[in-house]
């Protein structure tokens, strides 16, 4: 399984950040359709706590945690977060894989999803 990527890299102080030049969605429409993939599959990890927003440190306690997966990738509630509140597009590749999905993320076996968490547990 593909972990998505949410952020590019860190910062001068260490800190997790965005390249500037990661690609925003600005289609409300793909937008929608992303964002629906994203809340989908199955949730592999349920965190209640919450982020910090780290494009804007207003938002404090904002941004969720859990992660899921369609049994092809695993992705982190994050990502569709950063995506519905700034625009912030997945990686390409995660991109691609939900367009050849027709933007509807699969509900895997449960023997699917105890490898995803065992994959997530060995990172």
């Amino acid at each position: 399984m593909r972990f998505a990527r949410l952020f590019d890299r860190r910062d001068s102080a260490g800190r997790w950040t965005f390249d500037p030049e990661r690609p925003r969605l600005t289609d409300p429409a793909e937008r929608i359709l992303v964002s629906e993939f994203l809340a989908g599959g199955v949730m592999i990890t349920r965190i209640t706590g919450r982020d910090d927003d780290l494009l804007d440190p207003a938002r404090r306690h904002a941004v969720p945690m859990s992660t899921h997966t369609d049994g092809t990738w695993i992705w982190n509630a994050a990502v569709r977060y950063y995506l519905n509140e700034h625009g912030i597009a997945p990686e390409p590749d995660f991109l691609a894989h939900m367009a050849a999905c027709r933007y509807v993320a699969a509900t895997p076996a449960d023997a699917v999803c105890r490898t995803a968490l065992a994959e997530l547990r060995a990172r």
